[in-house]
């Protein structure tokens, strides 16, 4: 997980995959249990799907990309590894269930620690700085160097493992985890320490969003009051309103939606400078106003070609170039990761992507409901975090993408094997 964060480690992360592989295939030629433990056939919809969506995103290339070459180079980078990785972290979560490897609990719990490394490197630089300089450096990315929308993926996954342990020792009185709640409740404090300094309003919308699943989940376990079901659902609104608009940008959004649409006149969101001025004389806050803009355009580009101009994580840029006739933009997106697959392979493309999330979503939720799983309820989590980014950040692309989809492969063997075991115990009880 460390090398996920760290830039410039892609090389390393390829080479543990790749031995993960080897080890993978020698421990299944040793021990044929393995075929018997991860019944593939239960994900084997998600598998369809996610082996479709390449197949589809290749095809496409070469029928409809405006640039070819850049389209497949951009396939192996930023689809076919994160793939890749998907299978990788199926493989790693089917290790645990083998004998001499690590259990299930011992996985999620070195995952859990890389991911409070991580965080505890931040929270450490935040600290030298405020000695060194006297005051608290906002937006710290710690290890991440400079990427403080990152490091808040790191920080969300690290709360996702969590509220997922929590919420199962509470409805489920299940431990997934092998750790106190003490120390839980620690770490995290800790991670929304961290989240709160990388000022990301996208990932307090996410944390909202985690928190509100946590209280479905909840809800659709324990027979609450009534009382409970309106004060718990208006202390979310508030705490998301709360913080949402304590973010200096958020005054003058909605004041900015009318300057952003008005994208013929004023060409800002593409050249990046002479950024509109209200009546009042003070100018637009520039991420308001941008992202407005590329949604508005994003939209309307997806309109003129709704068969996709061709992959890519910048077809954004790629579009702005084709219709605007603008070249300085091409590794631009669009700050929706939803938006840029859309111009890039079409609407055909995001119903294959939202169908293989529908699946994932599914699986995991029936794994709640139905068997008790706790670890499924990480998993749903961590999904709802993964798509909720997906819509306001371009987060379906390099280091993000891979780790997402390890982790959802991970997840979905692990809860394979949690109701396997679960199964077992109730046949020893009966």
């Amino acid at each position: 997980m460390i090398t996920f964060a760290i830039p410039g480690t892609n090389a390393l992360r390829y080479i543990s995959g790749f031995l993960l592989i080897l080890l993978s295939v020698l421990a299944i030629r040793k021990d044929n249990s393995y075929r018997v433990f991860v019944n593939l056939n239960v994900i084997k919809n998600i598998l369809i799907i996610l082996i479709l969506t390449n197949l589809y995103i290749l095809l496409h290339t070469f029928l409809f990309s405006h640039e070819i070459q850049w389209s497949l180079s951009e396939y192996k980078g930023h689809w076919l590894t994160p793939s890749i990785f998907l299978f990788t972290g199926v493989l790693i979560g089917g290790l645990s269930k083998l004998k001499g490897f690590y259990g299930k609990r011992i996985l999620l719990k070195i995952i859990l620690a890389s991911l409070i490394v991580i965080i505890l490197f931040q929270l450490g630089n935040i600290i030298h700085l405020l000695f060194q300089d006297g005051y608290i450096h906002s937006r710290n990315s710690g290890i991440i160097f400079g990427r403080p929308d990152s490091m808040s993926y790191i920080s969300l996954i690290a709360i996702v493992f969590i509220f997922g342990e929590l919420t199962s020792r509470k409805i489920f009185q299940r431990k997934i985890i092998s750790l106190s709640n003490r120390i839980l409740y620690i770490f995290l404090v800790l991670s929304i320490i961290s989240l709160i300094n990388l000022e990301m309003r996208n990932a307090y919308l996410s944390l909202f969003f985690l928190c509100s699943a946590v209280f479905v989940l909840y809800s659709k376990q324990k027979r609450l009051k009534l009382i409970k079901t309106i004060i718990i659902p208006l202390l979310l609104v508030l705490s998301f309103i709360a913080v949402f608009f304590t973010d200096e940008r958020s005054d003058e959004l909605f004041r900015t939606i009318p300057v952003a649409l008005d994208t013929e006149n004023n060409k800002a969101w593409m050249t990046r400078d002479n950024y509109p001025i209200f009546s009042d004389g003070s100018t637009v806050w520039g991420s308001n106003y941008l992202r407005l803009a590329w949604l508005k355009k994003g939209i309307e580009y997806i309109a003129n070609d709704p068969f996709g101009i061709g992959f890519g994580r910048n077809s954004f840029g790629h579009a702005i170039e084709i219709y605007e006739n603008y070249s300085k933009t091409r590794g631009a997106h669009s700050h929706s990761a939803l938006v840029d697959l859309t111009i890039g392979i079409g609407i055909q493309g995001l119903i294959l992507w939202l169908v293989l999330i529908f699946l994932i979503f599914r699986f995991f939720y029936k794994n709640i409901i139905y068997h008790r799983s706790g670890i499924a309820i990480i998993g749903f989590l961590l999904t709802t975090d993964f798509f909720i980014r997906s819509i306001v950040d371009s987060n379906m692309r390099d280091h993000t993408f891979q780790m997402f989809l390890m982790l959802i492969g991970i997840l979905l063997i692990l809860v394979i094997l949690d109701k396997k075991d679960l199964n077992e115990k109730e046949d020893l009880l009966n």
